[in-house]
């Protein structure tokens, strides 16, 4: 299956380290730092996500979270009302 990664990918430093270490060794190509983990053979846990967790790296993604935020606050004013 193919599966759409969103943050935050939560592994441990060591492992990381060591991943990072393995790819630069033999040269694998990687697309995220759970691809590092895979290549070690080492557990990937997936779990269910939501598009509105974000990674504001972006002017624009900020602009998203912000809207996002406010529509929870005014969905809490309201059934707090």
């Amino acid at each position: 299956p193919l599966w759409e990664m969103h943050p935050p990918q939560v592994i441990k430093p060591q492992l990381l380290k060591d991943g990072y270490k393995l790819v630069a060794e033999k040269g694998y190509e990687v697309t995220d730092d759970v691809s590092i983990v895979e290549f070690l053979g080492a557990p990937v846990k997936i779990t269910k996500g939501s598009y509105e967790n974000l990674k504001v790296t972006t002017p624009e993604d900020l602009l998203i979270a912000e809207r996002l935020l406010d529509d929870r606050a005014a969905k809490a004013a309201t059934v707090n009302a």
